[in-house]
């Protein structure tokens, strides 16, 4: 099924994330599993605490704990995530959470450090994140959330409530559920970038067309 045109007509900034020198683990799995109790318990000071000196220089407390607060569901995910990752080492592991995106760690100074945007819980740094965050803004239900993805000359009259009704419609659930799974089963897919355009295609002439507009990317067509 192809997605009709109309429903593209209708930030979190990226934060770098490491565990200081204080707080810093032995091992990939340690600092996975410190960072993801500071995030289940809601501890913003001590998940502030675990940043690096240049990573707080970046952002202030004030600013991180309200980004936090904005998204509790999605930093309760994350934690859930990290605590069951399967890990990799040494020296860059990263830990592939079950949508297939990675949280990398690096091995530096004698410890483990955190290296991920783990508040941008919807980033756009690249088509296929791009396009993972976006379908998992669709399974979350964060219709607030997608119109973000959408293109600015496609975003008239779509606003939460218009696409809460378009992917909620009863006699639409089938096709979307079929169009969704094979986009996930696709992920990996070669992605074809020409200029501020690109292209992820997949089955039989389908396929999922990116817009890098305003410093991120968006999606442009989906099918």
């Amino acid at each position: 099924m192809q997605l009709p045109r109309y429903f593209f007509r209708a930030s979190l900034a990226g934060l770098i994330l490491g565990l200081s020198a204080c707080g810093g683990a032995g091992s990939p799995r340690g600092a996975a599993d410190e960072l993801a109790s500071a995030l289940r318990e809601g501890d913003h000071a001590r998940a502030y605490g675990l940043l690096s000196e240049r990573d707080r220089s970046r952002i202030s407390y004030q600013d991180f704990a309200a980004r936090m607060d904005a998204h509790p569901d999605e930093a309760r995910v994350l934690a859930a995530e990290l605590e069951r990752a399967e890990m990799t080492e040494p020296i860059h592991a990263t830990a592939t959470l079950s949508d297939g995106s990675e949280v990398p760690l690096i091995y530096e100074d004698g410890r483990w450090w955190l290296a991920a945007n783990i508040v941008d819980f919807y980033a756009q740094g690249s088509p296929r994140v791009a396009l993972r965050s976006f379908l998992r803004a669709v399974e979350r239900e964060r219709y607030d959330i997608l119109p973000r993805f959408i293109p600015e000359a496609d975003r008239a009259g779509l606003d939460e409530a218009s696409l809460r009704e378009m992917f909620e419609a009863p006699e639409r659930q089938e096709e979307m559920a079929q169009m969704f799974t094979a986009v996930r089963e696709n992920l990996e897919a070669p992605i074809e970038q020409t200029g501020r355009r690109a292209v992820l295609s997949y089955g039989s002439g389908q396929s999922v067309r990116f817009l890098f507009e305003d410093g991120v990317w968006k999606i442009e067509d989906l099918d």
